[in-house]
């Protein structure tokens, strides 16, 4: 398993009470290096890591198609939340099965 060099992450406290409440599979990410900083149990289910696991990864861990992904990232962090970025990507589990995202 590929890690990253972590320092703690801190979060407001009620981030992964509110991020549980979310159906689906909710990542938090540091977009320099891609590194998980919060995930729900969703997640978790979805992906086959244990929050500890998701923890210490970095997404280019589950990423199939890397530099997509960067440029999707890019392509957020330049709209600055102007508008929704929606795509799909397919991305590996921890079994390297492969499942097919919609990210938004």
């Amino acid at each position: 398993m590929e890690t990253v060099d972590s320092q703690p992450y801190a979060h407001p406290p009620d981030v992964l009470k509110l991020m549980e409440f979310i159906p689906d599979a909710a990542l938090i990410f540091e977009p320099d290096g891609e590194r998980v900083l919060e995930v729900n149990q969703a997640a978790c289910t979805l992906y086959g890591y244990t929050r500890a696991e998701f923890l210490e990864l970095s997404l280019e861990v589950v990423s199939l198609d890397i530099p997509e992904g960067r440029q999707q990232i890019n392509k957020l962090l330049d709209l600055q939340g102007t508008q929704p970025v929606h795509f799909e990507a397919t991305q590996i589990r921890k079994d390297h099965s492969p499942v097919v995202v919609d990210i938004q």
